[in-house]
């Protein structure tokens, strides 16, 4: 019995990501994770949801985007009502919902950026700095981060990614394992 109600209260401590389905993540020029922009480029972020458990009819998320880069005009899909910015929140309605059966995976919005420093490497001060998908502050509600789901509207958590402007690569050789780790923030 003891253990019935062990399980059952650490069972209620789990944090909510740990419920959460699919991912939402930025990505650059295909499906990568990471990019390297050059002085007052102009590149494009695409949005994309992945493994959500159903046809998504909206979305709430913020960018956390680093210094150095900045935000241009949200792009959505025909049909979409957007309000807010990326920096702020973004909520996003679709109509009619996005179909992520077929492929795991579903566009959101594309946000342009424009690169105001460039990466160390180059000269600037850029180095590894994270763009981050994360909750919006909702206050006095709680912090959301997900969307909801054809047809009765339900709301499912979603997982944030992150991903990397600039990314500095650590040679094994060279550098001591407490280096390696800080990679791992």
């Amino acid at each position: 019995m003891k253990a019935i109600v062990i399980a059952a209260i650490l069972l209620l401590l789990l944090p909510a990501a740990l419920f959460a389905e699919g991912t939402i993540g930025v990505f650059f020029d295909g499906p990568q994770m990471h990019y390297y922009p050059q002085e007052l480029e102009e590149f494009v972020g695409y949005v994309y949801a992945h493994a959500a458990p159903c046809q998504l009819t909206a979305v709430e998320f913020m960018v956390e985007i680093p210094m150095g880069i900045l935000p241009g005009v949200v792009e959505v899909p025909e049909g979409s009502l957007i309000l807010g910015s990326p920096t702020t929140g973004l909520s996003i309605t679709y109509w009619p919902p996005l179909d992520i059966y077929e492929t795991g995976y579903v566009l959101l919005a594309s946000i342009p950026f424009l690169a105001t420093d460039v990466c160390i490497q180059c000269g600037g001060t850029l180095a590894d700095e994270h763009m981050q998908i994360v909750p919006v502050d909702r206050y006095p509600l709680p912090p959301f981060l997900g969307g909801t789901c054809w047809p009765g509207n339900e709301k499912v958590e979603m997982v944030g990614l992150t991903s990397i402007i600039c990314p500095q690569y650590i040679a094994v050789e060279e550098e001591s394992w407490g280096a390696i780790k800080s990679l791992f923030r």
